[in-house]
């Protein structure tokens, strides 16, 4: 069948994974399935993250796969609710959000995981009602999934569970979070909440209000409660990033990057130029500076190309390029004063052959 590649297999195949007595059989038809169900025009998309995924053809999809949420083998579930997640049509999201109340725990969280993602990969049409409904709930196993979807959006609801997740949270999880807060924080939140007073006042009692007075002051109190915790959530990201084990702290410096105001750029400049911090680390924030774009890195950066070890020189002249991509001009006569020869000498023969003589 899966040789012929024709859809009036499904039917068939779907019976047969639905009897129990083949179930030694069911994962290879579930790869058949999967496969007749790809479309022939276009068997791979790329998403808004970059990536490349699966296309199914929509309408096939919707009649075979919805029944095989049933199954007795959670491990064919779960690569339903995965295929699932990658159809546009609107039924698809329909269905992992009734998962989300699934008596399989596992379940439940790969479903919250796969809404979160179709936010994460822009799949059009994608709500974030499930994700907000998800955190109300209050299911520990949903919380991190639908804050990461959420933090895509820079909603505020996001903050408090990345945060618990960052405090308490496994390695795995702790790692997840920073991505996430680094997400949450693009187009420089930290930077505007900062500001924001950690002595704001709560509202005050809510006692003989009318019901609309009380929810705008409950709107208020909640508001307040964010602008208090923003300054904290920068605060252990800066911490991770100085203090931080390798990769929890790679994924730190990664979101000082995203957040891109000048507090992030200066802790990220003061780790790239400290001699007594570890030379990977530097590495690592020189790289970050590279692609924060900032020219006023640029003396920091500059300074690399003068040190003994070869990958920091290296790692400098490549950050160096990423500032100034359309100059190479500038980016040798920075090059020219170094005294190691593998940086000095190309940028002498570039500027003798191509140099702009105005420089």
């Amino acid at each position: 069948m899966g040789r012929i590649g024709h859809l009036a297999a499904l039917p068939l195949l779907g019976r047969g994974l639905l009897d129990k007595e083949q179930a030694a059989q069911h994962g290879l038809m579930l790869d058949i399935l999967l496969q007749l169900l790809r479309d022939p025009a276009q068997p791979e998309q790329q998403r808004a993250d970059g990536r490349r995924y699966p296309r199914y053809q929509e309408t096939p999809a919707l009649q075979a796969l919805p029944p095989l949420l049933d199954h007795d083998n959670p491990a064919i579930r779960a690569r339903v609710v995965d295929a699932l997640a990658l159809l546009d049509a609107k039924p698809a999201e329909t269905l992992l959000v009734r998962l989300l109340d699934d008596r399989n725990e596992a379940i439940r969280a790969q479903a919250c995981a796969q809404l979160a993602q179709r936010i994460v990969i822009g799949v059009p049409g994608a709500s974030l009602e499930p994700l907000t409904r998800a955190l109300a709930g209050g299911r520990r196993e949903l919380l991190l999934a639908a804050a990461e979807g959420l933090a895509k959006q820079q909603r505020p609801e996001a903050l408090q569970p990345l945060l618990l997740a960052f405090t308490a949270g496994t390695d795995t999880e702790r790692k997840r979070a920073i991505a996430a807060l680094a997400n949450w924080a693009t187009g420089g939140r930290w930077s505007i909440w900062s500001h924001c007073s950690t002595r704001a006042p709560i509202c005050p009692p809510m006692t003989g209000r009318s019901p609309g007075r009380r929810r705008s002051a409950g709107r208020a109190a909640g508001a307040a409660h964010r602008r208090r915790r923003a300054p904290a959530a920068a605060r252990r990201l800066e911490s991770v990033a100085r203090e931080g084990s390798s990769e929890l702290r790679w994924r730190a410096l990664s979101g000082l990057r995203r957040v891109g105001d000048e507090r992030s750029r200066t802790l990220l400049e003061r780790l790239a130029s400290d001699p007594y911090e570890d030379n990977a680390a530097r590495q690592r924030a020189a790289s970050e500076l590279g692609q924060l774009g900032e020219t006023a890195s640029e003396p920091v950066l500059e300074s690399l190309l003068h040190q003994r070890d070869a990958n920091l020189r290296k790692t400098g002249l490549d950050a160096l390029r990423r500032l100034y991509p359309s100059d190479a001009t500038q980016v040798n006569l920075l090059a020219l004063n170094s005294e190691y020869p593998e940086i000095s000498q190309p940028a002498a023969r570039f500027l003798a052959r191509q140099g702009d003589p105005n420089t």
